[in-house]
């Protein structure tokens, strides 16, 4: 039968019509290396004979996967997905689960196999960030989902262009922080348009202030800060009600309020 996995096929030839690439999941312990995603001439849009199944993971082992309940509800995890000849542009959607707050580091080889009238970038649909892979092929980060999404895009600049657009916050929004009410750690999103520097800290209710949580630049994009529900000291605050704040280099504030339970 056919197959794009062949032995015989020579990965240093740039093939418009052909090509794969390999995504990698390293931890500080386990390599997840089963996922491929690329084109071929006969390959379908939809579940075809390239698309092959993953086996589930182990317990809490971290892995990096397909998941495509469109093509079977029951088990949609999968290994491979294979597209047919590109035209304008194709996205592949894959995700990563890892149930630590432990830094991951994704890696993409033979990016290079990609017909070079293509651009090639990793969308971070969790963190609303991007990386241009041409430039670097590993994507590090830590998970603050159990669960983080991310897309492929590989086409023409200006559909590139388009998508990092879509993707970027159009305006700073300080999100809710979860779980809340929480115990005894709970996590705050702030979305910011453009790089910037910010202050975030916590007060109590009579406004005095617990302690620095975030002092420095973040990137565009969405970012992630954890309060573990401690003061300046490093001792265990009193339950209640206490005020989170962000103050933009610009003097611009953003406050939300949280329930720590006891």
């Amino acid at each position: 039968g056919k197959s794009v996995f062949s032995k015989n096929q020579d990965t240093s030839i740039k093939n418009e019509n052909q090509w794969i690439v390999n995504i990698e999941l390293h931890t500080d312990y386990y390599i997840d290396k089963s996922l491929k995603f690329g084109i071929a001439p006969d390959a379908d849009l939809e579940y075809d004979f390239y698309d092959y199944r993953k086996p589930r993971a182990l317990g809490k082992i971290p892995s990096v996967y397909f998941n495509r309940p469109e093509w079977d509800e029951q088990y949609p995890v999968f290994a491979s997905d294979i597209k047919p000849s590109l035209e304008d542009m194709l996205e592949w959607e894959f995700e990563v689960y890892c149930k630590e707050k432990k830094e991951l580091t994704i890696s993409f080889n033979n990016v290079e196999n990609i017909p070079d009238i293509n651009e090639v970038y990793l969308l971070d649909l969790s963190r609303s960030q991007y990386s241009n892979l041409r430039e670097n092929k590993d994507y590090t980060f830590i998970p603050v989902y159990s669960v983080s999404r991310f897309k492929v895009v590989v086409g023409s600049r200006d559909d590139i262009d388009e998508q990092l657009s879509n993707l970027i916050p159009s305006k700073y929004v300080l999100g809710k922080n979860y779980p809340n009410p929480f115990n005894p750690e709970t996590t705050i999103p702030f979305d910011a348009p453009e790089e910037m520097e910010l202050s975030l800290k916590i007060y109590n209710v009579l406004g005095q202030e617990v302690k620095t949580l975030y002092e420095g630049r973040v990137q565009p994009g969405r970012s992630f800060f954890s309060w573990d529900g401690k003061n300046y000291a490093g001792k265990n605050v009193p339950g209640g009600v206490y005020i989170y704040s962000v103050k933009l280099k610009h003097g611009q504030r953003y406050s939300g309020k949280m329930i720590l339970m006891k």
